[in-house]
């Protein structure tokens, strides 16, 4: 007959408990990233990348956001995809003790995100620091495929790679 034994739960403040959680499923990530390029190289980080931008999720999760705010898919404008798809991603994905920000003057062709503080980066640095590079640019990019297939992201600076901030830049590149 098996036994049942009684579990104390961790007794942080819940806030705490999830941002442990993140940290150690971004340090996973960073990690199973590193395992690939070690034993595939860029052909295996080359797959990763292209199962994470094609992966299915991205039209129904993008297309529901959109919807619910009453903007077309396929038309979202660069501001809209930063506000309603990347910032709700990021606000489930990491603790923000300093919120991201729209930076650098904005018009209705390009935007800057900025993140400036990331609960997950130190985790991310110490197994694999380009891990964001990677995991950000291919999912931006499937993100953008079903908000609009006109927009393009750039981005060069990630705090897990010891920069002062993440800086991604969002535009149109025409219609």
């Amino acid at each position: 007959m098996a036994r049942e034994y009684e579990f104390e739960p961790l007794d942080v403040p819940l806030e705490q408990r999830l941002e442990i959680a993140q940290q150690g499923l971004w340090g996973l990530a960073a990690r199973m990233m590193k395992i690939i390029e070690d034993k595939y190289g860029e052909e295996g980080l080359k797959a990763l990348y292209d199962g994470l931008r094609d992966w299915p999720l991205h039209e129904m999760s993008v297309t529901a956001r959109l919807e619910a705010q009453g903007i077309e898919p396929g038309k979202a404008s660069p501001a809209q995809f930063i506000q309603k798809i990347m910032n709700s991603d990021d606000s489930v994905s990491f603790i923000q003790k300093v919120p991201p920000v729209i930076a650098d003057a904005p018009d209705e062709n390009r935007v800057m995100y900025k993140v400036r503080s990331c609960s997950v980066a130190d985790s991310i640095n110490r197994e694999y620091p380009g891990t964001c590079r990677l995991l950000a640019r291919a999912c931006v990019e499937g993100q953008i495929r079903w908000a609009n297939p006109n927009l393009k992201m750039s981005c060069d600076k990630f705090l897990c790679e010891g920069a002062d901030a993440c800086e991604i830049y969002i535009e149109r590149v025409q219609e």
